[in-house]
């Protein structure tokens, strides 16, 4: 689609009743968390961390830069970063964060992602580990797997019946809306195994399963990037 809008408010049509609702989960959760606040600018860095200090009480500053080639309709590079105060933090290391945040340059038309450079910027003047780095990539770690461990904590009886009817298991990913299956023989065969029995007998994930939880957790980002996810 095309836009005529010069700027992001005026392409959204800003106004006194526009809100702004973001919506989080996580494979712990019982159900994602959803917060909504009054869009106050229309601006997307802006509107973020407004959400974060309002919503989840999290101080924090956004940046973000994207130069849009017109010639082939398309973006031809963006950045972007975010900073948040973690527990433990002084005020001290909040006015060395704040006056590089104010001296950090903007992206020139031209010019390549600096990941490094930003990373280098924004810390300079204080004590840290660089922790890792990864590639933005659009992934979920909804599997048919957990959709059976799902289904196993329904307990003994609602589980046998879904076995009964012969009837195949639908859910939709509340993450990445894909639709996962589960038909009856693989239900019947995951209740058979020692995962499965554990499971549906105590209505929890098995020790295994809360390990491979844990494991995709360390691959998913960390909080306040997740909706970089």
């Amino acid at each position: 689609p095309q836009a005529d809008a010069a700027t992001v408010p005026e392409l959204i049509g800003l106004s006194e009743d526009a809100t702004l609702r973001i919506t989080r989960t996580h494979p712990f959760w019982k159900r994602p968390y959803t917060g909504t606040i009054q869009l106050k600018t229309g601006e997307i860095a802006e509107d973020l961390v407004q959400y974060l200090a309002v919503s989840e009480q999290t101080p924090a500053s956004m940046g973000l830069s994207v130069e849009w080639d017109h010639e082939a309709g398309q973006v031809k590079h963006a950045e972007g970063w975010l900073v948040t105060l973690l527990p433990g933090w002084d005020d001290a290391d909040v006015g060395v964060v704040e006056a590089n945040i104010n001296s950090f340059p903007r992206m020139e038309p031209g010019d390549v992602p600096r990941p490094e450079a930003i990373c280098q910027h924004l810390t300079r003047e204080l004590v840290g580990t660089f922790q890792t780095e990864d590639q933005l990539r659009f992934r979920c770690s909804c599997s048919t797997s957990r959709l059976l461990t799902a289904v196993m904590m329904l307990g003994t009886k609602e589980v046998l019946e879904m076995v009964e009817e012969k009837k195949d298991v639908k859910a939709t990913c509340e993450w990445c809306g894909s639709t996962l299956t589960v038909t009856p023989e693989q239900i019947r065969e995951h209740m058979k195994s020692d995962d499965g029995a554990e499971e549906v007998a105590t209505g929890t994930a098995t020790p295994r399963q809360l390990k491979l939880k844990e494991a995709e957790l360390q691959e998913m980002p960390v909080p306040g990037a997740a909706d970089w996810h």
